[in-house]
């Protein structure tokens, strides 16, 4: 996988600033969903300062966690359990406003690569599929569900489908440069 994982620790960068939640110590990334609701975080990591309103507890325990285990998965069989974790956390995910249509893209791409490196193509690309649905809106989200659709595509062996999504992702990442570049 040459081209994944490019945006996404900016992205959980910004989810983490986004309701000021910095984990103290990573949790075992081995929760299954099941144990996802009764993981104890502590209290002001909880706490919503978040511009988009109040985010439920659960979603932001789960969005945590699920990130967590994503960044400390080393094999196939850790890759499919931080995959579950992060559909936990997209089934959870509210789903008004921009700033969690970009946290369920992130999610959606995450899940998907971690499926991919898992060997679970048909996984991985209804997950990309799905994070490209919600929205065609630009953002470095998007164009990093364009990424690890590349990736599955390349997988697969279709060298002209992962050049094809290779292409929506630098038309995005070039329009979103210009529009930076416009703004004083």
């Amino acid at each position: 996988m040459k081209h994944v994982f490019a945006a996404h620790y900016f992205l959980g960068l910004s989810v983490l600033c986004l309701g000021s939640c910095t984990p103290n110590e990573a949790p075992e990334p081995s929760l299954d969903a099941s144990e996802l609701r009764e993981a104890s975080l502590p209290e002001e990591e909880m706490e919503d300062k978040s511009p988009a309103g109040s985010m439920d507890t659960n979603f932001k325990r789960a969005l945590i966690l699920a990130h967590q285990a994503a960044d400390e998965a080393k094999d196939r069989s850790a890759d499919e359990k931080a995959a579950k974790l992060l559909e936990e956390a997209l089934s959870l995910a509210p789903l008004n406003g921009e700033a969690t249509l970009i946290l369920r893209q992130d999610l959606s791409a995450r899940a998907g690569s971690l499926r991919l490196r898992a060997g679970d193509l048909k996984t991985a690309e209804l997950l990309v599929r799905r994070g490209l649905s919600m929205s065609e809106a630009p953002s470095a989200a998007r164009a990093q569900l364009f990424i690890v659709l590349a990736d599955v595509e390349e997988a697969r062996g279709h060298g002209d489908a992962a050049k094809q999504a290779l292409l929506g992702a630098l038309s995005i990442n070039q329009e979103l440069f210009e529009r930076e570049l416009e703004e004083p």
